[in-house]
């Protein structure tokens, strides 16, 4: 087939638009990007050429029907301009909508219809000063746009009864006649409107596909949504997914997902040398790194599930991953890494600090009026460093799920110059159920920290997360404990200090299997250490008696005064233990028990005292 020149098409294109209502030809969509009557004033010379390519292969033709695809999915890295993109096709959409003479003819519409492209963020505010106020300073800069003002009225922006709307809800979107849309940042809309953006994707592409579809398998737009690799990427994998199994009704394969690093989509504007790093990207379970030597390269080779996890990076982005290797893979690669990453990467790591016997039950069920102290082998507390204060951590449930409750004192520690070190001990850790259609009575568990305290165990701190556990801790406090609130979840701060902890091997847990499945399926993701779900082995994901644990920890290290026993006194009050418990123990589970301090002296006194 002989080329076709420029004269050619724009015959081509003349017949076809007069064939198909259209009053004017729409322009290309490289016209319309870099003809001063569009978008030229804006665009022309500051677009980058990767978007233009791909604008091109999504709009071959200036007309709708000829779309290669239905839907984009832009999830790039920063800094690539794919929102510039995506206000690019929302205007062309509309543009070429204003190009037919009569729209609502041409959709078979009544006539009155009011057609609108809407614009959806998380909040009011955003969408307003994030996508609508940007728009419309484009359109003004616009001859084109600025010609089909409706001048009139005020009952749309355009001559022909269209009209530019936003909302930030599914039902803002009831009864419109949308033919595009724009959703800007779907995962922060996810996390902010609590899981709601499939239900906002589904009811918009029902919108465009209900109103505007001409027949076969023609569509009148090409809508996009907007996602960042710094937030969880799981909501756009559920989309793919909703589209492949028929939920979306769009064909799958008329969704083009574009991730691009930003390095691709800059390349031939900024300046590159051709050097570049390799970082392996992690994965579930090993954390990224560059890869510097050839062990390194050995290493992440063995680590890496699948050939992609290993990447060349431009030499020029080397100071970024070198400073912050997360905010380098999200940032310059466009890569989201925190989505389905493990916060414990080693179940070894964990199995090593959780050998302690001294309580080795996993779930207690407490009926109401029970004693809960009953139920617990209180002599391994009463002789395992006595005179140490001890803290209660509780994360609080109470309509029928798993109560966590935890308990631990600082076992050992030592001062290095100014700094002083620290090795903890949890004392049992534990999750409480109710019986059958009852609930956890708060004043159970109060009851069980009198008794404690009864028994001669130091309460030093009581330590709660916020949910419905303000009258709890005020009890407490009435009652002469000290008892303060701290969540766990506002900040990852505490479960950094934890693992720490596990990693140095300077805590010591009991065995609790709910406990260790809680740990090793804990996930991290940009906002909160949490849980999944459900748990690979089919269990649903839970971390109550983890959250009760970190609380323990977070209590012993920054809010308490502390008095650990420790040298001669660690001995005597072990010794005083043992007088006042030798009837209720036989001496090789004392000694079992004291092995734990891994004190040589501590050790010789018990040889003696034996």
């Amino acid at each position: 087939m002989e080329k076709v020149s420029n004269r050619d098409l724009k015959k081509i294109f003349s017949t076809y638009a007069k064939q198909n209502g259209y009053e004017e030809i729409p322009p290309t969509i490289i016209d319309f990007i870099n003809d001063d009557y569009y978008l030229g004033q804006s665009f022309k010379d500051s677009l980058f050429p990767f978007w233009k390519r791909k604008l091109v292969e999504i709009y071959p033709t200036p007309f709708p029907e000829h779309n290669r695809k239905k839907l984009i999915i832009m999830d790039s890295a920063t800094g690539t301009g794919k929102s510039t993109a995506a206000m690019i096709m929302f205007l062309y959409d509309l543009a070429r909508l204003l190009c037919l003479e009569d729209p609502q003819g041409h959709y078979k519409l009544q006539k009155s219809a009011k057609i609108v492209g809407v614009l959806m963020n998380s909040t009011k505010e955003a969408v307003e000063q994030v996508n609508y106020d940007p728009m419309i300073s484009l359109i003004r800069r616009s001859p084109f746009f600025v010609s089909k003002f409706n001048n009139n009225t005020k009952s749309s922006l355009f001559i022909k009864n269209i009209d530019i709307t936003t909302t930030t809800r599914k039902r803002g979107l009831v009864g419109l006649n949308a033919i595009t849309f724009l959703i800007d940042e779907i995962a922060r809309y996810d996390s902010i409107q609590k899981g709601l953006a499939k239900e906002l994707v589904t009811e918009a592409l029902n919108r465009v596909n209900s109103r505007f579809l001409l027949g076969g398998d023609r569509w009148p737009s090409c809508p996009s949504i907007i996602s960042s690799a710094d937030t969880d990427g799981s909501i756009i994998a559920d989309l793919m997914k909703m589209a492949k199994g028929g939920e979306l009704g769009i064909d799958p394969e008329k969704i083009q997902r574009i991730q691009a690093a930003r390095y691709e989509v800059k390349a031939g504007v900024t300046d590159y040398s051709g050097e570049t790093f390799k970082v392996f990207l992690g994965n579930m379970t090993a954390e990224p790194f560059i890869i510097k030597t050839a062990e390194d390269m050995e290493m992440a080779e063995k680590l890496a599930s699948q050939p992609n996890e290993i990447k060349d990076v431009p030499i020029e982005h080397l100071s970024e991953f070198s400073i912050d290797i997360y905010s380098g893979i999200r940032d310059v690669m466009g890569i989201s890494i925190s989505a389905d990453r493990s916060f414990f990467y080693s179940k070894d790591m964990l199995r090593q600090v959780m050998d302690v016997t001294s309580f080795n039950t996993d779930v207690i069920e407490l009926p109401n009026g029970a004693n809960l102290i009953d139920m617990f082998n209180t002599k391994s507390l009463d002789i395992l460093s006595p005179g140490a204060q001890r803290v209660i951590g509780m994360d609080i449930a109470l309509n029928g799920d798993r109560f966590g409750l935890a308990m631990g004192h600082i076992h050992k520690f030592k001062e290095n110059g100014n700094e002083k070190e620290y090795e903890l001990m949890i004392d049992f850790a534990v999750g409480i159920i109710p019986s059958a259609e009852q609930k956890i009575k708060l004043s159970d568990i109060r009851k069980f920290i009198y008794d404690l305290h009864d028994r001669g165990v130091s309460i030093d701190l009581v330590v709660s997360d916020g949910f419905q556990s303000t009258d709890m801790l005020q009890t407490l406090n009435d009652n002469n404990y000290k008892a303060v609130q701290h969540s766990v979840d506002l900040k990852k701060d505490s479960y950094y200090e934890f693992r720490n902890y596990v990693m140095e091997e300077k805590i010591f847990m009991p065995f609790n299997s709910i406990l260790f499945r809680e740990l090793i399926n804990l996930r991290e993701n940009p906002k909160k250490i949490d849980h999944p779900e459900w748990n690979p082995d089919g269990t649903k994901g839970s971390k109550d008696i983890s959250d009760a644990v970190v609380q323990v920890v977070w209590g012993l290290l920054n809010k308490m005064e502390f008095n650990p026993v420790n040298g001669k006194d660690f001995v005597d009050d072990m010794k005083k233990g043992l007088e006042k418990y030798d009837e209720m123990v036989e001496p090789n589970e004392i000694a079992q028990l004291f092995q734990r301090n891994n004190d040589e002296d501590a050790l010789k006194s018990i040889d003696k005292f034996f």
